[in-house]
């Protein structure tokens, strides 16, 4: 839904390892968690329950990563103008990593985003 509002990929690639980079970049660290449970080639791209980027990553991929917002610093209402915030708040709870934190689909569909009537004045 961020790429039908901006016209942008949120995560341009279609590398895996590189994926996972601009999830963290623009999203925060993977819980460690998530590494320590990871199985057959996906345990290359982690050190010690942390993302080895760049490491094994292409100068490509690292200037790829390294111009996403990053939403700590940049935070989603830059992306997304403050009379669209429950979209935001709809975003950031569709990007939670936590399955058992993330709203499952049918309770996304009752979220506040799909009662609001917006405007093509706003």
């Amino acid at each position: 839904m961020v790429e039908l509002y901006t016209g942008e990929l949120l995560f341009p690639t279609h590398d895996n390892y590189e994926h996972l980079a601009m999830m963290e970049k623009v999203l925060g660290p993977l819980p460690t968690w998530m590494a320590r449970h990871c199985h057959g080639s996906a345990r290359e791209y982690f050190d010690h329950y942390h993302l080895n980027f760049p490491k094994l990553a292409s100068h490509r991929s690292e200037r790829a990563v390294r111009k996403l917002p990053d939403l700590h610093v940049f935070p989603m209402q830059d992306l997304i103008p403050n009379h669209y915030r429950k979209f935001r708040h709809f975003v950031m709870d569709v990007l939670e990593y936590d399955p058992d934190l993330r709203p499952r689909a049918r309770d996304l569909l009752k979220h506040g985003f799909f009662a609001e009537d917006y405007q093509a004045s706003q």
